[in-house]
């Protein structure tokens, strides 16, 4: 299984860059969530996820946060 990171793709750009990672033997996206605490807050937010979604890319997300439930 190969998972994918967005954290240094270029935004603009993500679709063409799944499709090409999908093509060349990805198995899914890694989404990381950051709250500030354990390491700094560079995620890309919700919205992007809900793209992910929308186009039907297989997801897992990665919870860096003192405070899950919130």
């Amino acid at each position: 299984m190969l998972a994918v990171s967005l954290l240094s793709a270029d935004q603009f750009r993500i679709k063409e860059i799944l499709d090409e990672a999908f093509k060349s033997g990805a198995s899914l996206v890694h989404f990381d969530v950051m709250d500030g605490h354990f390491v700094p807050n560079v995620s890309l937010g919700t919205p992007l996820l809900e793209t992910l979604l929308y186009y039907g890319y297989p997801v897992e997300v990665h919870l860096m946060v003192e405070h899950p439930e919130r």
